[in-house]
């Protein structure tokens, strides 16, 4: 069904023709020749300078020219100056100053710096910018023209903001809908992945021959290479396990395409294939990507990816770079890596024909991009004096995205498209929230913590219904919560998934569980009085909602659409704003389960029974009359060995609580300080991005933990051995004061242990992954059966440490084992 691993290599020397772009022979020798005098006028220091990517919260433009830093980037969230009500111009100027300070260097003849963003459905950290739909929404439009056209908007809103590079496309092929990033992903089709992520690096690069890396172009990064949609129970960062042939047959066409198509970054991802990780995978990086898939561009780390990497630390690992890694991804411990990088090149541990290969494409791909004599980012709007960040043209074509993607799953009675003058009811807070709608990735890294002012231009869903019912005189009232005064005609019901981004998005299985308010009951009574009843599914997956059809009589699957919430009304009145007729186009990217357990379902594995077949959707044409669904299901699981408990924020069902002297409160912003200073906690970036917990205990009692609000009962996973596994970095010790491990299982039931000793015995400010057994748990008096706190700490002293990752897994290998005696 797909090209298979031969068939694709034979293609291998027609792509290595194409890819340095437009050159011919003689222009290909002149660049190699410039590389070759730019290589040999360079200092080692020089050299290791340009192999780094690092945030802009962490270093300053005096320190890139210093430095003679290659790179720079800003993560989710992070904003010019640290201003979250910024400009353009704040972008523009910002880009001037990194630029002009890395050109002037010493001798005034610095080698320019990049700076890379996450513009993943949009210039999506700019305030302002245009969101389009998601990949999972793209993928349902099967317009691959479309897809081109969306990466060339958001390439110009890129250049005319000063930036050089998105971490864009990821041409991922989600297999497990857990996933938290599947809706990064286009499709679970290799195929359709791999037309898309050709057509969106032709509109973020330029096509080939065409209008490559000219004015208004901006650099593409395929990514994350290769395997991260397919690890074992959809875990994010997790290990995939496969055999060669189908890790490229599944997670290898988008590259193949990419390269064809002339990608100068592919990143490289965070997870293992078959246990080692990709950071660090010789085979994969240079032998199959750049030797027999015939790569010249740049393999960019992730964030602090390299860290995970067998005997590395996130201030050192040699390992990543002599594994063909190019450029690492840092942050705040980029200056002890660059000393670290740079004492290891002098010594030999890192060889310099490595370094000068990965010096040799940084600069490759800054002279392709014309970056040495491109104008200085704060004027290079001036080649496009015409447009603007939030053009119209930008919303239009948004506008068609959200029309396309949109895929109708149910429509009985023809119950679709709505009349405008009629009397229409609109539910859920999600019709007038631009966060909830456009999902992670929205202006803050996890697209929360955001109101509707942080978008300005952007449309909400009930915002473009209104449009169309108030011009046809007829009535349009909003309920947060369903109450209504009077009976309406129809009622639209807006429910899904809440903003999310990687890790924090994994789930355990399929269900969906609204928290906002009883959509079911309403719907149920609103149907009883003769209501139609339509549901506006938001989501970033595919997920089991037979309860929700059963009480539709339509519903509407709309992805995650972005800030052009007005596209939905036009498909649900069949007419555009223009008064063109539309109907629905989106078919499913991914298959839909008819079980909560389907969390792997894919069209071409051998036992496939969805509810609705990957390419399903109706048109307002169709006929089909959907029947009541089974309701009954119960979610399979052996075991919960495998679950992440903690890793950044809370998720369901957990909640991180700060005790003190002063009292005791819930976690729920970056930084929590107790009353008189007793306890302080704040959320940073451990191994990855707001992952861990820094704790400082001053004076006690003082306690942090992590709280279950449902009862834990893990007396299965004690009888098959299971450990609880958390990430522990210890940065200041109280010798005459204990430090306490604490379990609360219920009245009488409190179990503490004092791990001083243990601790002391590792490796101070280091990471560590400790492990506790539950057998030992239970043998010292905790009942397993209902846990109220599984894992928390205290002290009457002055401690300082880091928490990470909190799970729960079986086996020893790896990991500290706390002695149970």
């Amino acid at each position: 069904m797909f090209k298979n691993f031969l068939q694709i290599l034979s293609l291998l020397p027609f792509i290595s023709m194409l890819y340095s772009g437009d050159l011919k022979d003689t222009e290909s020798n002149l660049l190699d020749e410039r590389i070759e005098s730019y290589l040999s006028s360079m200092t080692l220091e020089d050299k290791v300078g340009q192999i780094f990517m690092i945030e802009i919260s962490h270093i300053s433009p005096e320190e890139v020219s210093e430095y003679k830093i290659g790179a720079i980037l800003n993560g989710g969230g992070s904003f010019p100056y640290g201003k979250k009500n910024h400009s353009v111009k704040d972008w523009q100027l910002l880009a001037d100053k990194y630029f002009i300070s890395s050109k002037n260097g010493d001798d005034g003849k610095g080698i320019p710096v990049l700076w890379g963003t996450d513009a993943v459905h949009g210039h999506n950290n700019l305030r302002g910018a245009v969101l389009y739909p998601h990949n999972i929404g793209l993928g349902a439009t099967r317009n691959i023209d479309l897809i081109r056209d969306i990466s060339s908007a958001v390439a110009q809103d890129v250049y005319l903001s000063g930036l050089d590079l998105t971490f864009a496309p990821a041409v991922s092929v989600p297999v497990d809908d857990r996933w938290g990033r599947t809706y990064e992903g286009f499709s679970e089709d290799p195929e359709l992945v791999a037309k898309m992520g050709k057509a969106a690096v032709e509109g973020y690069q330029g096509e080939l021959n065409k209008d490559f890396l000219k004015k208004g172009k901006v650099l593409a990064t395929a990514k994350h290479f290769i395997g991260d949609g397919g690890t074992l129970n959809g875990v994010d960062k997790g290990n995939t396990v496969l055999t060669q042939n189908d890790l490229i047959d599944i997670h290898g066409q988008g590259y193949f395409s990419t390269i064809e198509s002339g990608v100068q970054f592919i990143m490289a991802s965070f997870n293992s294939w078959n246990g080692e990780k990709l950071h660090g995978h010789e085979y994969l990086l240079t032998n199959l990507l750049k030797k027999d898939m015939g790569f010249k561009g740049v393999v960019l780390g992730d964030w602090n990816g390299h860290q995970e990497v067998d005997g590395c630390l996130v201030s050192s690992c040699p390992e990543a770079i002599n594994a063909g890694l190019d450029m690492f991804m840092v942050t705040d411990s980029w200056k002890s890596l660059y000393e670290n990088t740079l004492a290891q090149a002098k010594s030999g541990k890192i060889s310099i024909s490595r370094l000068n290969d990965a010096v040799r494409r940084v600069l490759r791909v800054k002279l392709l991009y014309g970056l040495f004599n491109k104008e200085r980012p704060a004027y290079r709007y001036k080649s496009f004096p015409n447009e603007t960040i939030d053009s119209k043209s930008h919303r239009d074509l948004a506008r068609q995205a959200v029309r396309e993607s949109l895929v109708l799953l149910k429509n009985n009675n023809k119950t679709l498209p709505l009349n405008p003058s009629k009397k229409i009811l609109v539910i859920g807070k999600g019709a007038k929230d631009i966060s909830k709608i456009s999902g992670g990735w929205s202006f803050t890294w996890q697209g929360t913590g955001t109101t509707n002012k942080n978008f300005p231009g952007a449309t909400t869903i009930y915002q473009g219904l209104e449009r169309f019912v108030k011009k046809a005189k007829g009535e349009i009232y909003y309920s947060i919560d369903g109450k209504s005064q009077s009976k309406p005609d129809s009622a639209i019901i807006v429910i899904g998934e809440d903003p999310y981004a990687e890790y924090q998005g994994s789930v355990n299985d399929l269900s969906f569980n609204n928290n906002e308010f009883d959509h079911l009951a309403i719907a149920k009574e609103l149907r009883k009085q003769g209501v139609d009843i339509i549901y506006l599914f938001i989501s970033g997956r595919p997920l089991w909602v037979n309860k929700e059809l059963n009480t539709a009589d339509a519903f509407v699957a709309t992805w995650l659409p972005g800030t052009e919430g007005d596209g939905i009304a036009e498909v649900l009145f069949a007419q555009t704003q223009d008064g063109l007729k539309t109907d629905f186009k989106g078919k499913l990217p991914f298959s839909w389960p008819k079980d909560v357990n389907q969390s792997t379902l894919n069209f071409w594995e051998s036992s496939y029974e969805p509810l609705f077949k990957y390419g399903y959707g109706l048109t307002l044409k169709d006929n089909i009359f959907i029947d009541l669904l089974e309701e009954d299901t119960q979610f399979v699981k052996d075991s919960r060995l495998g679950d992440v408990l903690l890793q950044g924020w809370p998720t369901k069902g957990y909640q991180v609580i700060v005790g003190s002297p002063s009292g005791e409160s819930i976690f729920n912003k970056k930084i929590m300080i107790s009353k008189n200073n007793e306890v302080s906690v704040r959320i940073i970036d451990g191994k990855l991005q707001e992952d861990a917990y820094r704790v400082s205990f001053t004076k006690g009692p003082s306690n942090w933990s992590l709280q279950n609000t449902t009862g834990l009962n893990l007396q299965t996973e004690e009888q098959a051995s299971g450990i609880l596994t958390f990430d522990f970095r210890l940065l200041k010790e109280d010798l005459d004061n204990p430090l306490f491990y604490r379990l609360d299982c219920g009245t009488n039931c409190d179990l503490e242990i004092d791990i001083r000793p243990f601790i002391l015995s590792l490796e101070e400010k280091k990471w560590q992954t400790i492990g506790l057994p539950l057998k030992c748990l239970k043998n010292k008096g905790a009942d397993l059966r209902s846990i109220d706190s599984l894992i928390g700490f205290s002290s009457m002293g002055k401690w300082k440490f880091d928490i990470g990752k909190i799970y729960l897994e079986g086996g020893e290998g790896g990991k500290s084992i706390f002695p149970c005696n």
